[in-house]
């Protein structure tokens, strides 16, 4: 949904913006709903000639000057549609680490040298991307996921809207894990540390927000429940599904954890900072350098639930490092994450593209 945000931002700046993307999509439902301008195309394959001349056609006489991949995969679509669109700059921003195949053939060579620049989401997966892909080191930049801070601010927000439904009690202490149902997400790892939480603190309970990516990992709902249970600790788990008014569910919360194996970034953690939550998060990947290496945040190391335990009990035990790293989060978020300070960036390297 970047897209999405990217194009209202642009319009408000006072640029005509657009947004490419699949008709039908759940992108192009909400570009329609929130009536901003958008081009839908039927797309069946990124080596579709046909697709390739339609896309052409659009930014040859929608004038553009600037194009934004958020799938940098699609450079396979864009680049030949670019062709003797010399003025046109191209850029993409990839959200995911990429480490496992090296693009250094003389065919993706000829894919990527069309890109002005590279953009990632973090230095961490930079410094993969740039060891993976047939682009100068000039040509990388680090440019985060913003977050508006006009949504995720926790005083337009109520408490207790979902603590009534999910039946907390005000003086309870909720832990949310925020994402899909999935084993690389940490929710066995967290289900496995309440046990010891809860031997030394009653009043905890556990959410868990977000349900099964459709197709992956059947029955593992299944399975976390039934570890639940087996720890005797199936009472203090709350079953949340899958919640679309983030910024309402994590007001309820008194402390995020995000014990992902290997996120690229993790936009709920900075939308958690945002909401002046303490984190903690796993020792790897982007969290890291999101919480600055351990300064707005706690950081465990990944697939381990003492330490995981470890944390939260640290938090509990200690109102002052709540209170401490709530208010380090939300500074690093207004300083480096909000969506004016991270567009803005963007902005101005347009402008420099274009010799502005």
């Amino acid at each position: 949904m970047n897209a999405l945000k990217f194009t209202n931002y642009f319009l408000q700046r006072g640029h005509f913006s657009g947004c490419l993307c699949q008709k039908g999509s759940e992108l192009h439902l909400n570009l329609s709903r929130q009536e901003l301008p958008y081009f839908a195309l039927t797309l069946f394959s990124r080596y579709s000639p046909l697709a390739m001349l339609r896309i052409r056609e659009l930014i040859r006489k929608g004038d553009f000057q600037i194009v934004h991949l958020h799938n940098p995969p699609d450079l396979w679509l864009i680049s030949p549609a670019l062709l003797g669109l010399g003025r046109v700059k191209l850029f993409a921003t990839s959200r995911i680490f990429f480490t496992r195949q090296k693009k250094l053939d003389s065919l993706h060579r000829l894919l990527y040298t069309r890109l002005e620049k590279m953009i990632n989401t973090t230095a961490l997966a930079q410094k993969h991307m740039r060891a993976n892909l047939p682009l100068p080191a000039e040509k990388h930049l680090v440019i985060p996921n913003p977050v508006d801070l006009s949504r995720f601010d926790p005083g337009n927000c109520d408490r207790n809207h979902f603590r009534s439904r999910w039946q907390v009690e005000e003086d309870e202490f909720l832990i949310g894990l925020v994402g899909r149902i999935d084993p690389g997400k940490g929710q066995k790892e967290m289900i496995s540390a309440l046990p010891r939480i809860s031997s030394e603190f009653f009043g905890v309970k556990l959410v868990l927000v977000g349900e099964e990516t459709y197709g992956e990992h059947q029955n593992y709902v299944a399975e976390l429940k039934s570890l639940a249970e087996n720890l005797k600790v199936g009472n203090r788990v709350i079953w949340a599904g899958f919640q679309t008014d983030i910024p309402e569910v994590l007001k309820a919360l008194d402390l995020l954890v995000m014990p992902s194996y290997q996120e690229s970034f993790g936009s709920i953690l900075v939308e958690a900072m945002a909401m002046r939550l303490p984190t903690v998060a796993a020792n790897s990947g982007g969290p890291p350098e999101i919480l600055e290496q351990g300064n707005c945040g706690l950081l465990v190391p990944p697939r381990q639930a003492e330490p995981l335990a470890e944390a939260v009990l640290k938090y509990l035990k200690d109102e002052n490092l709540r209170n401490r790293m709530a208010s380090a989060g939300r500074k690093r978020v207004e300083q480096v994450y909000s969506l004016d300070v991270v567009l803005g960036q963007l902005e101005q390297l347009y402008y420099q593209s274009l010799g502005l």
